[in-house]
């Protein structure tokens, strides 16, 4: 179009209008300089009104409306009565049980002496407990089992020598500081347990003085013509005296469950302790009391415990909380039969299996893999056979720590090993941070706490020199040091800590132990639930060896497992292969170097 065709528009100065008319499909338009005409053709669609009134008032057509509206709702009725009794007789859905709090926390026994010292004497209190709970908590630890608390010998701080059972221990603190330890734990979302001797007395203690003399306090306890006895090591007399006394050990004297006083008088010094809040007792040496009853101390030691919880569940100060009662393996010694059902005491929340605590160098001729395997397999059927939820302690102050027994990359593997398997861990304090014997000839097992650097290890912060020592490297090996360690046993611990919190599986799944492959642990942890599903799962490797080892993960998977790939989850801090929450294809094989371990998420 040039500029001088007359179909152009004119420009807005041009004065001589013009009219154009465009026709598109339905709509012309007329244009000028002044107005705009626009003409659109309307069309109806449907039915007009008039129309629709013929409609309305047709009788087919009314019937027709009538019979659809009814159609419409009996349908609605029908799905509304279909969907309800879907609901109802559909099976019920699998709710997920929530562990109890014992299962599901890691536990952490503190030996009271050697923990923290509040008030500079030298010796470790309940307040300097109090002043740790929050570094314990922080670190994943939510239960405390405080040994000891009742008042013992003075010059050996072991818990079963108690001189009397009705009071605490002077040095630890007063009542109220007990009281103030345990409400701080409440407080802060954790529990309290404590020792509660139930088997012996120290020779010292009150009630045993008061039956040599000959009180009503004799038949606390259990005696025989020394001229009977004599050869009998269980009993001990004293010269110029016609009965000796049965004895553990050669030392402590065993009370008699047979005499309804005793049983009274150790059911109110529990009683005081579960209203000052106590959530459970370990009870020690329970093998020593069917020496002389036999099957009635057994009998009467099972209605006590049912007893605790009778007391808890009839007043209602306590809120029925539940409490704990549980002894370890290395308590019930014979003459208990070890592979009955619960140990013939249904009461009993659990038992320790502390059979590893017996594994040192000397005693792992075959290597630490082997020797472990063969422990956890006797544990299994243990476990099996007596009906009780599984529980694990590697190490206490009757025994050198890991470290020691072991070196420290192999107390480091065990700790991973024990924070992996089926229900209760029971850590002792300082096993977090591999600690080593401390110094000395004495109480090598029971050395201080090593929070720092500086003098005695931060245990105190007076002159007066503690009755216990630290270990030889507490300058490099302690609780600041590893806590400011990003890849310390420390922070691994509590990444294992954490794990077992927010998965069940941990506390309440099964496990499966693949045959020992060179020097390797390999197990898989995963939950069955009543419909047979296999859900989540976790590979758990350890190579204790010191060479490379590979580690085939579909070993120990269920069969019907369908997952290509795992998650890493946690790695032990000697690991570089491997990261945390990077994933690996399951056909792949994972090589571990020495003294490494890894834990695999399988969804």
């Amino acid at each position: 179009m040039s500029a001088d065709d007359s179909s152009m528009p004119l420009s807005e100065d041009t004065k001589t209008p013009q009219v154009y008319k465009l026709e598109i499909k339905e709509a012309n338009y007329n244009v000028n300089k002044n107005e705009m005409n626009i003409s659109i053709p309307v069309n109806s669609i449907g039915l007009t009104k008039e129309e629709l009134d013929s409609f309305s008032n047709d009788p087919f057509w009314k019937v027709f409306r009538s019979v659809m509206f009814v159609l419409f709702w009996v349908a609605w009725g029908l799905m509304f009565i279909a969907a309800i009794l879907l609901i109802v007789l559909s099976p019920n859905c699998a709710v997920e049980k929530e562990p109890e709090w014992w299962r599901k926390h890691v536990s952490y026994q503190i030996f009271t002496p050697s923990f923290y010292d509040s008030n500079n004497d030298g010796i470790g209190d309940f307040n300097g407990i109090r002043e740790k709970l929050n570094d314990l908590r922080k670190n994943g630890i939510k239960t405390i089992w405080v040994t000891p608390i009742i008042t013992v010998q003075k010059d050996d701080f072991i818990p079963h020598d108690v001189v009397d059972l009705t009071s605490v221990d002077e040095r630890f603190g007063t009542m109220n500081d007990l009281k103030m330890l345990i409400d701080e734990a409440h407080d802060l979302q954790m529990h309290f347990t404590m020792d509660l001797p139930v088997s012996t007395t120290s020779a010292s203690h009150k009630w045993f003085k008061s039956a040599k003399t000959g009180s009503d306090y004799v038949d606390y306890y259990i005696w025989k013509k020394a001229s009977d006895v004599k050869n009998d090591p269980n009993y001990v007399g004293e010269e110029g005296k016609e009965n000796a006394y049965l004895a553990y050990e050669g030392k402590d004297p065993i009370l008699n469950w047979g005499n309804p006083a005793v049983r009274q008088s150790i059911f109110e010094i529990a009683k005081n302790f579960l209203d000052m809040g106590i959530d459970g007792f370990h009870i020690g040496r329970i093998g020593q009391l069917i020496k002389s009853e036999g099957d009635v101390a057994q009998s009467m030691l099972n209605d006590f415990i049912g007893s605790l919880r009778d007391y808890i569940s009839n007043n209602e100060t306590l809120n029925n909380r539940e409490i704990i009662v549980f002894s370890s393996l290395n308590d019930l010694t014979e003459p208990y039969e070890l592979n009955t059902p619960k140990y013939g005491l249904p009461n009993l929340t659990y038992v320790i299996d502390n059979s590893i605590t017996g594994l040192n160098n000397g005693t792992c001729s075959q290597g630490v893999a082997q020797c472990l395997h063969s422990a956890l397999l006797a544990s299994f059927e243990r476990f099996n056979i007596t009906q009780l939820p599984y529980a694990w302690q590697f190490t206490d102050y009757h025994v050198s720590r890991l470290s020691t027994r072991f070196d420290k990359a192999t107390a480091i593997l065990l700790n991973f090993i024990q924070l992996s398997l089926p229900g209760i861990v029971q850590l002792y304090y300082g096993q977090e941070l591999s600690f080593e014997d401390s110094i000395g000839p004495t109480n090598k097992f029971t050395g201080l706490m090593q929070w720092n650097s500086s003098e005695y290890g931060g245990f105190t912060a007076g002159s007066q020199k503690p009755f216990f020592s630290t270990a030889p490297n507490y300058k490099e090996n302690n609780f600041e040091a590893q806590f400011s360690n990003q890849r310390s046993p420390l922070k691994t611990v509590k990444a294992m800590a954490r794990m077992r919190q927010l998965d069940n599986i941990f506390a309440l799944g099964e496990i499966h132990l693949a045959p020992l492959t060179r020097d390797v642990i390999l197990f898989s942890r995963f939950r069955l639930p009543s419909n047979g599903t296999i859900g989540g799962a976790y590979l758990v490797g350890a190579n204790f060896g010191t060479s490379d080892a590979e580690v085939n993960v579909t070993a120990v998977l269920p069969n019907d497992f369908t997952a290509d790939e795992g998650e890493i989850a946690i790695v032990t801090s000697n690991v570089d292969e491997y990261l945390p929450r990077s994933k690996i294809p399951l056909s792949d094989k994972i090589i571990l170097g020495p003294k490494q371990g890894i834990i695999v998420k399988i969804k």
